[in-house]
């Protein structure tokens, strides 16, 4: 009998090590996975809008130089904040505590369509006049970034519609353009479209890229709000 209760007792104390070390692990691997996405939405996006930016002034550098003064504009803001975004992450991976920049929603959307309008492209948006709970706003934002900033680099488009709108408890996010339709990162399995995925799944939510009924390319989520609503009116 007091054998088998030693034998018991190491096992559990093996069992218990085990899960202990299983929990870090998975605790650093989702927070590797949060690095790399903000990395992605931060240093990405922002690069993938100066190099669009640099192409439009080289292209009207002689021709018109107003245009060339935006373009310059729009990449000494962009790289600005993408130099913050990289470091901010680079902060966290050194262990130096620094100030962690705030999340972006919605009210910062004006500013990268402004952005991505300046680099040719014809951006039609429509959001609601409900605010969000702070995680679906951003969410939808980080969502409505990434579908943009892919119809930027891959699609040749001339035009995308951005349209947000709250149906009773969710948000539907819907992001269309005129491009030719090819599945670029979506259909690569990319980073942008898995951080999209979780980003929706973490909330409980949807989210399906694909090619367009007639041309381009849309990527259409669907978030739950209702129980982020009733978490905020609890605290």
């Amino acid at each position: 009998a007091l054998a088998v209760a030693a034998a018991a007792v190491g096992f559990w104390r093996s069992a218990r090590r085990d899960a202990n070390a299983e929990r870090v692990r998975r605790a650093a691997t989702e927070e590797q996975l949060r690095i790399a996405r903000d990395l992605h939405d931060g240093v990405g996006h922002g690069l993938a809008v100066i190099a669009m930016q640099a192409g439009v002034a080289l292209h009207v550098l002689e021709r018109d130089p107003d245009a060339v003064r935006d373009a310059l504009v729009a990449i000494r803001d962009t790289s600005r904040d993408a130099l913050g975004d990289l470091r901010a992450e680079l902060t966290t991976l050194t262990g130096d505590t620094a100030e962690r920049r705030p999340q972006r929603g919605l009210a910062d959307l004006p500013v990268l369509v402004d952005r991505i309008r300046a680099a040719g492209l014809d951006v039609d948006v429509k959001v609601p006049a409900r605010p969000l709970p702070a995680d679906v706003d951003h969410v939808t934002y980080s969502i409505v970034a990434e579908a943009m900033t892919n119809v930027l680099r891959h699609a040749q488009a001339n035009t995308v519609i951005v349209e947000i709108a709250c149906e009773g408890q969710t948000v539907t996010v819907r992001v269309a353009d005129d491009g030719h339709g090819r599945a670029t990162d979506a259909s690569t399995g990319g980073l942008g479209l898995r951080a999209m995925e979780d980003r929706a799944a973490a909330l409980g939510g949807t989210l399906v890229a694909e090619p367009g009924p007639d041309r381009g390319f849309v990527v259409r989520a669907v978030l739950p709000i209702g129980a982020s609503e009733r978490v905020e009116d609890s605290l």
